[in-house]
C-alpha cells in the first residue's frame, strides 16, 4: 500500500523536505502484487455488467475528461433550468439505482463466486496488521489497522541503500482498476491519494469524477505543522459533512423547484388558452363580417336605405368583442321591377360614365403614344445628324489643330523672309537718300568755300595702313559730282524726249528731279537677291500636305462647316479666325509687294484675293448681314496696312513724287474700299504716324535753302544761284508732296506740317532774301498758291487762314514793289509790271486775302 501511495499521491506545489522511501518499496511490493491481482480479475468479471454506452475519450491520466470540471452550483436558477435540473437528478437516481440491481441480480445466480472473492478480500486484508490493530513488518516499521482500514506511515528515517522503481504503467492501470472496483463495491479500502471525493449526489455516472482537486488537495495547505492525514472512514472523512449540507440544500430546492414547476405548469397552461382564443377570434369576426356585408348588399340592392334596428352594429344582443351581432335580420323590404330597373339604369348611366372616361384616357394614350413614336423617330434623325455633326466636327477639329501647329512650325520661317526682303529694300532707299544728302553737302561746301575766297583743304587724316583718308575723300566727291552732273543730263534728255512725245508744254524747273536712279551694279544685285528669297518662299510649304499647303483647300474646309453648320460656324466665331489662319499664305505672296515703284503688281490681282474674294457666296448670291463679307477687309487691315506701313517708313522718300503719289493713292483706295482701314483701327493709326514722323525726319534731313549774298549768286560761273533756285524748287516739291495727304492727314497737321514747317521756314524766307527778282518771285508765289488745298479757303471769309498771314502780307509787299517798279519805266515795263500785279491780287482772292486785294489801289 505504500506503493500506491507513492505512485498516485498528487505532487505537492509547496517545496518541503519528504521522506525517502526507496528501503520499503521492495517489500511492499511483495505484499501488494497478490491483492492487485486479485482486485484486478474481480474488476474484468464485473465490467460486462456497466453500460454499454462507449466511453468518452479523454486525454487525462485516471479516465476523466474535462466535460463535467467546470460545473458550479448556482443557488438562484430559472424556472426552466430548475425544471431540467430536476430532471437531470432523477436521472442520476435511477443510474445509482441500477448498478445495485445489476449486483443484486448478479448475485443471485452467482452469490457463490461472489462471497468466496469477498471473503478472500477481507482475509488478505487482515492478515496484513496484528489482532489488536497493531503490528510491523519485516523491515520494522510500525503498521496500525483501525475499523478494517490499514494506516502505514512513511518511513521517518529512509534507508539509503534501498533502490526505489519508479512503477509502469501496467501497475498503474492495475492500482487505478482496483481501487475502482473496491469503490464501486463500497468496500473499507486506503485511497492512493489524499484527494477529498464527494458521494451522494454526484455519484450518478459509471466513473467517478474528482471535483475541485487542487481545492481539495490537502497537500497544499500552508500550515506545515498540520500532520498529514493518510485515510480515514468515509462517515468520518472531513469533506463528509459538508457533502451531506450540500445534498440537504439541494433537496430544499428541488422540493422549491416542484412547486415553481407547478405554478410554470399552470400558466404556461393559461397562455396556450389566450392563444387559442386569439387565434379563434379574427375567424369568428370574418363570419360575422361576411354574413353583414351579405345583408348590406342585399339591401343596396333592392333599394332599402333603412336597415332592420335588429340587425345593426350596436346592439344589445351583439357578441362582446365583435362588430356584428351573431344572427340575420328579421325582415326583408318588398322589392318590385321598377325598383330594379331604376337600379340597373342607374348602374348603366354610372357605366357608361366610366366607360367615356376609359374611351377619353384611351384616346389621350393613343395621342402620347403618337407623340412618342413621332420623338422617337424624331430622336433617331437627330441621333444620325448629331452622328454625322460629331464625326464632323471632330475631324475639323484635328484639322483645325494640325493646321495651326503646321503654320506654328512655318510662321517664323515667314517672318524671316519677310525680314531679309525688307532689309534688301530699305538699303536700297538709304543708299538713294544718303547719295543726295552728299550731293548737297558737297555743293554747299563749294559755294561755301567761294564766298569766303579760301579753298576747303580738309586736315590730312590717316588710316591704320597709312593711307591719306582727305584724298581718298576727295576723289569720292569729285567721283560724286561727274556721277551727279551725268544723272542730270540723262534726266534732262529723257525729259525733252518725253515733252516732244507727249506734247507737253508744262514749265520744268531743277529741283523736281528726285534723283533716285540707281547704278546697274546695284539693280542686279537687288534682283539676285530677292530671287533667291522668293524661291526660298516657294520652298516653305513643299513638305506640307496638300490640304495645308494652299488657300483654296483650307476655304473649302471651312465652307464645307459655314454651309452644313451654320449655327455653329457664327457661335465659334470662324469670321474672325480665318483671316489668321489665311495671313501666313498672303504674307508670303507680299513678299516682294512694293506699291512706291512703277510696274509693281496690284494686290487685287494676286492669287491670294482671287481665292477669298467669292468667299461666303453661294449660287451667286449673298447675305449683306453675313460676317464673312469682311473678309477680305480684314485680310487687307492684318496684311496690306502693316506692310504699307513698314514701306513707308524705311523706304518711302518724302521728296519723290512718285513714290507720294503711288502712296497716297493706295491709302485712298484702302481707306475708301476697305471700311476695316478706318481711324479707329489700330493699325491704320500707325500707318497715319508713321507718315508723319516721316516727313518730320525729311523735314529736318533732306530740306537745305541757302542765303548767299548778292555778290556770290551774281557770279553766273561758280553756279550759286542755280544751286539756290534747285533748293528751291526742291523744298517747293515736298511742300506739294505734303499736301497730296490732304484729306487724309487733319488740317490741323497738315498745316503744321505744310506751312509751318516748310512754307514759312524755307520758302518765304528763300523769296525775302530774293528781293529783287520781283518776276520771279512772282512765278514761285503762283506755284505755292497752286499747291494748297482749295477746301481751306471756301466759304464767306474775308481773311486768310492765320497760318497763310505772312505769306499774304509778302504778296502784298510784292504787289507794292512791282507798283513802285512800274512808275516812271517805258510803257513796256509798265505794261508787265501791271500784269505781275494783277497776278498778285489774283492770288491774294484765292487765299481769301480779300481785304489786302481790294485796299490795294493800282496806279494809271
Amino acid at each position: 500500500m505504500a506503493t500506491e501511495t507513492v505512485v498516485f499521491k498528487k505532487k505537492s506545489r509547496r517545496n518541503f523536505r519528504r521522506k525517502n522511501l526507496d528501503d520499503e518499496i521492495e517489500d511492499e511490493a511483495k505484499v501488494e502484487e497478490p491483492v492487485i491481482e486479485q482486485k484486478t480479475e474481480e474488476k474484468a468479471e464485473q465490467k460486462p455488467k456497466k453500460s454499454s454506452k462507449p466511453a468518452p475519450k479523454t486525454l487525462l491520466s485516471f479516465d476523466h475528461g474535462d466535460e463535467d470540471s467546470d460545473e458550479v452550483f448556482k443557488v438562484k436558477k430559472s424556472k426552466e433550468s430548475r425544471r431540467l435540473s430536476k430532471q437531470r437528478v432523477k436521472a442520476k437516481k435511477t443510474k445509482e439505482n441500477e448498478p445495485g440491481e445489476k449486483i443484486s441480480s448478479s448475485a443471485t445466480g452467482q452469490e457463490a463466486v461472489n462471497d468466496e472473492k469477498l471473503e478472500s478480500l477481507r482475509e488478505e486484508l487482515s492478515n496484513l496488521g496484528d489482532d489488536d490493530g497493531e503490528g510491523t513488518e519485516s523491515g520494522g516499521e510500525k503498521v496500525v489497522q483501525s475499523d478494517g482500514i490499514i494506516f502505514k506511515p512513511l518511513r521517518a528515517n529512509p534507508i539509503k541503500d534501498s533502490s526505489f522503481q519508479i512503477p509502469d504503467a501496467a501497475a498503474i492501470h492495475a492500482a487505478r482498476k482496483r481501487r475502482e472496483m473496491a469503490r464501486q463495491l463500497g468496500s473499507e479500502f486506503l485511497p492512493v491519494d489524499n484527494t477529498d471525493r464527494y458521494s451522494g449526489r454526484f455519484e450518478t455516472t459509471d466513473k467517478s469524477r474528482l471535483i475541485r482537486e487542487d481545492d481539495n488537495d490537502h497537500s497544499d495547505d500552508e500550515d506545515s505543522d498540520t500532520p498529514l492525514g493518510f485515510g480515514t472512514r468515509k462517515s468520518n472523512h472531513p469533506g463528509m459533512q459538508r457533502r451531506l449540507e450540500v445534498e440537504q440544500a439541494l433537496a430544499k430546492e428541488d422540493d422549491e423547484d416542484e412547486k415553481s414547476e407547478e405554478e410554470d405548469d399552470a400558466l404556461r397552461r393559461f397562455e396556450e388558452e389566450q392563444i387559442r382564443k386569439g387565434v379563434s377570434i379574427p375567424q369568428a369576426q370574418q363570419e360575422e363580417d361576411t354574413t353583414y356585408q351579405m345583408y348590406v348588399t342585399q339591401q343596396y340592392l333592392y333599394g332599402n336605405n333603412d336597415i332592420d334596428p335588429n340587425y345593426t352594429q350596436y346592439n344589445e344582443h351583439a357578441v362582446p368583442g365583435l362588430g356584428y351581432p351573431s344572427y340575420p335580420p328579421t325582415s326583408l323590404n318588398t322589392v318590385t321591377m321598377d325598383m330594379v330597373w331604376e337600379k340597373m339604369n342607374n348602374r348603366i348611366v354610372s357605366l357608361q360614365e366610366v366607360n367615356r372616361g376609359r374611351r377619353l384616357e384611351k384616346e389621350k394614350m393613343s395621342s402620347q403614344m403618337e407623340s412618342c413614336d413621332a420623338s422617337i423617330t424624331a430622336l433617331e434623325t437627330q441621333m444620325k445628324d448629331a452622328e454625322g455633326r460629331y464625326g464632323f466636327f471632330q475631324e475639323m477639329r484635328g484639322y483645325v489643330k494640325d493646321l495651326i501647329e503646321c503654320l506654328n512650325e512655318k510662321v517664323p520661317l515667314i517672318q524671316g523672309l519677310e525680314s531679309r526682303m525688307h532689309s534688301l529694300l530699305k538699303q536700297g532707299a538709304d543708299r538713294l537718300i544718303e547719295r543726295r544728302q552728299k550731293d548737297v553737302q558737297d555743293q554747299a561746301e563749294n559755294f561755301a568755300a567761294a564766298q569766303t575766297g579760301k579753298s576747303v583743304q580738309a586736315k590730312p587724316e590717316f588710316d591704320e595702313f597709312g593711307r591719306d583718308k582727305s584724298a581718298y575723300m576727295e576723289q569720292a566727291k569729285q567721283r560724286r559730282a561727274v556721277e551727279r552732273e551725268a544723272r542730270r543730263n540723262r534726266r534732262k534728255k529723257e525729259r525733252e524726249a518725253a515733252m516732244l512725245k507727249e506734247d507737253d508744254s508744262k514749265q520744268h524747273h531743277e529741283g523736281f528731279s528726285s534723283d533716285d536712279e540707281e547704278g546697274s551694279g546695284d539693280v542686279s544685285r537687288f534682283k539676285n537677291e530677292s530671287e533667291k528669297i522668293l524661291d526660298e518662299a516657294r520652298k516653305i510649304f513643299e513638305d506640307v500636305l496638300e490640304d495645308f499647303a494652299n488657300i483654296k483647300t483650307i476655304i473649302a474646309r471651312f465652307q464645307q462647316w459655314k454651309y452644313g453648320f451654320p449655327d455653329t460656324y457664327k457661335q465659334a466665331f470662324v469670321h474672325l479666325c480665318l483671316p489668321k489662319l489665311i495671313l501666313p499664305f498672303v504674307r508670303i505672296e507680299l513678299l516682294d509687294w512694293n506699291p512706291l515703284v512703277k510696274g509693281c503688281k496690284d494686290f487685287e490681282e494676286m492669287q491670294w484675293f482671287e481665292n477669298v474674294m467669292f468667299y461666303g457666296f453661294k449660287d451667286n448670291s449673298y447675305d449683306p448681314d453675313d460676317e464673312d463679307m469682311n473678309f477680305i477687309p480684314r485680310l487687307a487691315e492684318k496684311a496690306l496696312v502693316p506692310k504699307l506701313t513698314g514701306l513707308l517708313e524705311h523706304i518711302w522718300d518724302p521728296l519723290s513724287l512718285r513714290q507720294t503719289v503711288f502712296a497716297v493713292n493706295l491709302v485712298k483706295r484702302l481707306v475708301l474700299d476697305y471700311p476695316t482701314v478706318s481711324a479707329e483701327k489700330k493699325h491704320t493709326q500707325e500707318l497715319f504716324n508713321t507718315v508723319v514722323t516721316r516727313i518730320k525726319k525729311c523735314m529736318n534731313d533732306d530740306i537745305f535753302v541757302p542765303l548767299y549774298p548778292k555778290s556770290l549768286l551774281e557770279k553766273k560761273s561758280l553756279g550759286a544761284e542755280t544751286f539756290v533756285e534747285r533748293q528751291f524748287w526742291s523744298c517747293l516739291k515736298l511742300l506739294g508732296n505734303i499736301f497730296l495727304w490732304h484729306g487724309l492727314i487733319s488740317s490741323p497737321k497738315l498745316q503744321e506740317l505744310a506751312v509751318d514747317g516748310v512754307l514759312n521756314r524755307y520758302l518765304l524766307l528763300a523769296l525775302q532774301h530774293a528781293a529783287g527778282k520781283h518776276y520771279e518771285n512772282v512765278v514761285k508765289c503762283q506755284a505755292i498758291v497752286t499747291v494748297l488745298p482749295r477746301d481751306w479757303f471756301e466759304g464767306s471769309r474775308r481773311t486768310t487762314l492765320d497760318c497763310l498771314g505772312s505769306f499774304s502780307r509778302y504778296l502784298e509787299s510784292l504787289a507794292n514793289s512791282l507798283k513802285l517798279k512800274a512808275e516812271g519805266s517805258t510803257p513796256q515795263e509798265k505794261k508787265k509790271a501791271r500784269a505781275a500785279i494783277k497776278k498778285v491780287i489774283l492770288m491774294m482772292v484765292q487765299i481769301k486775302a480779300l481785304d489786302m486785294a481790294e485796299n490795294f489801289k493800282m496806279a494809271p
